[in-house]
């Protein structure tokens, strides 16, 4: 995640993985799990930033944050702000719901079920911001200044899942990323992988509930087989970010 948020940065200002130095740094331990006591573990590198053993780190969501935040870091590229979306191309952006392919082959009803549930919750969360926040609080471990950092603008209202075009080309640039990078032992075809008829199933399911189109006109009925992505959720809004520590006021 780290390797790719950097990349979006240098590619921000012009800059490639030649022009900087990366140091390996320690992994802190943290609670993994709805049972996880306390607050999640330090975002790994702001020891070693607010130590002065590097110069900059990737840091992503709202406890990490507020933990860049608490050392002093100030943000020196901010990936959401950037008016191209592939700069923040990730592991979760954007986000792919997946299911084995036997699941979908066998019991293609709840994979419609649990994308209709989906969808529903997205049109809820359109209109309940402050709500959505209580919950990101809540499932992030972060306070309210954490979560109105991360996830900003009306990332609310771009939670339905959507295999349009756009969205599978920037799943395209992660797997390439992958690929090139060694994560990936072969190419995957994300097209051939995308299967678009359960979304469209949940779309026309719900809508035969509200009595509303099943979507737009000009917009995409979509899903992803395989272990194949359902659906794809917003690429804005997780508040990536590479920090600095501030010094003396100003950010180096």
């Amino acid at each position: 995640m780290a390797l790719h948020g950097v990349k979006g940065a240098l590619s921000a200002a012009g800059l490639t993985f030649d022009d900087v130095t990366f140091v390996e740094v320690e992994q802190p331990a943290s609670d993994v799990g709805r049972d996880g006591a306390g607050r999640a573990g330090s975002w790994p590198g702001l020891r070693e930033l607010a130590a002065g053993e590097v110069d900059a780190v990737y840091v992503k969501g709202a406890r990490s944050a507020e933990q860049a935040r608490e050392i002093g870091a100030v943000v020196a590229v901010d990936l959401d702000a950037h008016p191209d979306p592939r700069t923040r191309v990730n592991n979760g952006t954007p986000r792919p719901i997946t299911v084995h392919e036997d699941l979908l082959a066998d019991h293609p009803d709840l994979v419609v079920s649990f994308l209709t549930q989906t969808l529903r919750a997205a049109d809820w969360a359109a209109g309940n911001l402050e709500a959505v926040r209580g919950f990101l609080e809540a499932e992030t471990r972060s306070g309210a200044q954490g979560v109105a950092t991360a996830y900003r603008g009306d990332f609310h209202r771009g939670l339905h899942p959507d295999l349009s075009p756009e969205r599978l080309d920037l799943l395209k640039v992660q797997k390439d990323f992958l690929l090139v990078h060694g994560f990936l032992a072969a190419d995957v075809d994300v097209d051939g992988w995308a299967a678009h008829e359960p979304l469209a199933e949940a779309r026309e399911r719900l809508a035969r509930q509200s009595g509303e189109p099943a979507y737009p006109p000009g917009d995409e009925p979509a899903y992803l087989p395989g272990e194949a992505p359902a659906g794809l959720p917003g690429e804005r809004g997780h508040g990536s970010s590479a920090a600095v520590p501030e010094r003396d006021g100003a950010a180096v």
